[in-house]
């Protein structure tokens, strides 16, 4: 079960770790931090599209929690590490390979609720590591400062200006290129002007960061509870069989 989300997102011969963007002697608390910006980024309700593209998202988004649930568990990091490969999935809800995962997802399957977010939000906001996201985002893009704004997670349209900053700074440092989409994203920035958000427009944002933790917590849940069911479905089916 966790082998075929992985595989069918990642590839056959994909490497855990560098999935998640980390060493192979990463800390657990490095792995879970990790995890959750990966699982930030790709959650189906950040982006958007048609449902055929939340659809692929979702699917993305419980590939990777499921390389957070292997990664983060002791024992099966151990099997992982050993011998480089995932458990191999069966496609029978019934059988012993299938019921072993959906009682492993449902012991230690990861929540992230809205304290997650804020306090992720709260280490991750003007830090170092943003920083170097937003550069990367830059270069990666080629100075398109709309694709910036939207793969900086827990960015706002307040945080413009600020990266637009950072990015004049590391320019004039030597740090990235002044890319002809910056030049030109920068002269449109002055004819228009500087237009501050208004007290109601950061209400509306604060009430949409909110509503994406809920979501993001239910999401899980549900994901969870599905997996459950699975599991007491397969255990009252062995109990029949033994009467």
């Amino acid at each position: 079960m966790a082998a075929a989300q992985i595989h069918a997102e990642f590839g056959d011969d994909c490497d855990l770790y560098m999935v998640l963007g980390v060493e192979r002697t990463a800390s657990n608390k490095e792995i879970t931090r990790a995890y959750r910006k990966l699982a930030l980024r790709c959650h189906p309700d950040k982006h958007r599209g048609d449902e055929q593209s939340r659809a692929e998202m979702t699917a993305k988004f419980q590939a990777v929690c499921a390389v957070h649930a292997i990664l983060s568990d002791q024992e099966a990091r151990a099997v992982y590490d050993e011998t480089g490969t995932l458990l191999a999935a069966d496609s029978d809800d019934k059988s012993p390979s299938y019921q072993m995962w959906a009682e492993y997802f449902a012991r230690i399957f990861p929540r992230v609720t809205e304290a997650d977010i804020s306090n992720f939000e709260d280490e991750y906001r003007f830090s170092g590591e943003e920083r170097g996201d937003v550069l990367q985002a830059f270069v990666q893009y080629e100075g398109n400062m709309s694709n910036v704004m939207d793969a900086i997670m827990l960015s706002t349209e307040d945080d413009e200006e600020r990266f637009t900053d950072m990015i004049q700074k590391a320019i004039k440092n030597d740090e990235v290129a002044a890319f002809p989409k910056w030049r030109e994203y920068l002269k449109a920035q002055t004819k228009k002007g500087k237009t501050k958000t208004t007290p109601a427009q950061q209400k509306r944002k604060q009430a949409k960061r909110e509503k994406e933790a809920r979501e993001a917590e239910e999401l899980f849940n549900k994901i969870r509870g599905n997996q459950q069911k699975r599991s007491d479905g397969g255990a009252t089916t062995a109990l029949s069989a033994k009467r």
